[in-house]
């Protein structure tokens, strides 16, 4: 007997983006041009070619669905509808200069996003099913839902009648207002979000340098009463959620647990868009990839081992966009890139949780002593109480060098003391003595402490939102202060070089000298 293709139905806000690809060109070198307002010696910009339009987030996740469709052996029958109001987006964007030599056609990332002047509405968005649309509303496999107008239709119980046992994929612009969809479907409800969504603690989200705190104010944000998805009763999530930290991060909380992954060696970068720009199409990414895996399973499979390959196949796809971004002929268009290396014929599960990778965290269970941890972890206090939660929050317990990595004897000192020269003795002879241990680092400077990197983190924010200015009113003064040989200097260098790597010639220049020179 012949098996039928499931149906897949793809609900989005009626969006109208135009991609705008802009270059700068001297008044000088192109004598043709017209200079009204200009003088001779200005720099002006130009279309580098064709506008191209998209039909919102709704056509970007239909895209990566071919794409991924295209190496697998399923042939879904998809449909899409778009509900609601027209809404105008522009996106402006420019090639980046030094961009990967490996993809001379990409390199083009966004750096302006104009939107509509209303922003998000406070109404949910008008979804009639009718007999116009009652052939594509009926008999799903599954629904993805991506929402731009800030409030989702609230038509999920005439969804379920339609379609008995469907799963649901969704995607928005805030996280709360999903709370029916939750409460109707349970596991068998995801929703995908950006971090920017947990509007919440936005605010205190800028001040926070590291993962350990923009994974605790996610977690805090999220069991709030305003998103409306904490079971207070049974202490658990009523859905899988999904939270993006592009490029580095993604966090999973649900019914399975809480589970985090961060690219190793890499650190939050919030500001990336304000020096590299951005590719906007990177959360249809991860939406069409749950999608593909969805319609294999016949639903979610969201255990420890599918969330370990699912998180590392997501930020192997993120650093491809992030570091190529789109690709351009005539006009913008779409990343073409290869994407067989984490979805192999189009199947999941190509890395397996088989050695201790410390870059894949699963956090303990919701109870009263981890809720106090995570309260002094998303603080924002600076004492000893929160560096201790800090470097205890992403921690397993300690276990000696010999033992299982899931079982043991708890350390002493002798143990920590050994297990020290362990892993410098393994990095001098082998230099892999660093590979199981949670490794933050900016340039050359390196530390398994979250505590310790925070400021250098926080010293690195404040000097490249300085450099990044193009007026200033006074010069930036800063004082760092350690005793004697504790790397104030390497620090700041380090700092420094780094921020120079994203910006045309170092902006610094380093006078040294020791003040007990000056000693009266």
């Amino acid at each position: 007997m012949e098996q039928i293709s499931p149906k897949i139905l793809l609900l989005g806000s009626n969006v109208r983006i135009t991609n705008l690809p802009i270059k700068e060109v001297s008044l000088l070198e192109e004598g043709s041009l017209p200079a009204y307002g200009y003088n001779p010696g200005d720099a002006i910009d130009l279309l580098a070619g064709r506008v191209s339009v998209e039909n919102g987030r709704l056509e970007q996740c239909l895209t990566w669905l071919s794409i991924y469709l295209a190496g697998s052996e399923m042939t879904p029958r998809l449909n899409s509808l778009a509900y609601g109001r027209e809404k105008q987006v522009y996106q402006i964007f420019r090639k980046r200069k030094g961009a990967t030599v490996e993809k001379p056609d990409h390199g083009w990332f966004m750096v302006n996003q104009i939107l509509p002047s209303e922003g998000r509405g406070s109404e949910s968005a008008p979804l009639v099913i009718n007999n116009g649309n009652l052939e594509k509303m009926r008999d799903n496999a599954g629904i993805v839902i991506i929402d731009d107008s800030g409030v989702p239709p609230q038509v999920c119980d005439d969804l379920a009648d339609l379609n008995p046992g469907f799963w649901c994929i969704a995607m928005g612009i805030s996280v709360a207002h999903w709370q029916q969809w939750a409460e109707r479907l349970g596991d068998r409800f995801t929703l995908f979000c950006r971090l920017s969504d947990l509007e919440t603690t936005r605010m205190e989200m800028d001040s926070s340098v590291n993962w350990e705190t923009i994974v605790a104010m996610s977690l805090r944000a999220l069991r709030t009463p305003e998103v409306g998805l904490w079971d207070r009763e049974k202490n658990r999530f009523l859905c899988h959620i999904i939270v993006e930290m592009f490029p580095h991060g993604l966090l999973y909380v649900g019914p399975e647990g809480t589970f985090f992954r961060y690219r190793k060696n890499h650190l939050p970068e919030k500001s990336s868009p304000r020096q590299r720009g951005s590719v906007p199409c990177y959360d249809t990414m991860v939406t069409s990839m749950l999608t593909m895996d969805a319609m294999r399973f016949g639903g979610f499979e969201f255990c420890r081992n599918y969330i370990f390959d699912f998180s590392k196949q997501v930020l192997i796809n993120w650093h491809l966009l992030y570091e190529h971004g789109y690709y351009f002929t005539d006009g913008l268009e779409f990343p073409n890139l290869d994407l067989s290396a984490t979805f192999p014929d189009g199947s999941p599960c190509s890395f397996i949780n088989t050695t201790p990778d410390p870059s894949f965290v699963e956090l303990p269970a919701f109870s009263a002593d981890f809720d106090t941890t995570l309260d002094l972890v998303a603080s924002q206090v600076w004492n000893e109480n929160k560096k201790k939660a800090l470097r205890s929050f992403f921690r397993r317990p300690a276990r000696s060098v010999t033992a299982s990595p899931y079982g043991g004897p708890p350390f002493d000192y002798l143990d920590v003391i050994v297990s020290v020269l362990h892993h410098l003795k393994e990095e001098v002879n082998r230099g892999r003595g660093f590979a199981e241990l949670p490794i933050f680092q900016l340039g050359h400077l390196r530390t398994t402490d979250p505590a310790e990197i925070d400021p250098v983190i926080t010293l690195h924010n404040v000097m490249e939102s300085y450099v990044s200015k193009r007026h200033v009113l006074r010069p930036l003064c800063i004082g760092v202060f350690g005793p004697p040989g504790s790397g104030k200097s390497f620090a700041v260098k380090q700092v420094a070089n780094v921020i120079a790597r994203n910006l045309e010639g170092s902006p610094f220049d380093f006078f040294e000298f020791n003040l007990t020179q000056f000693a009266s």
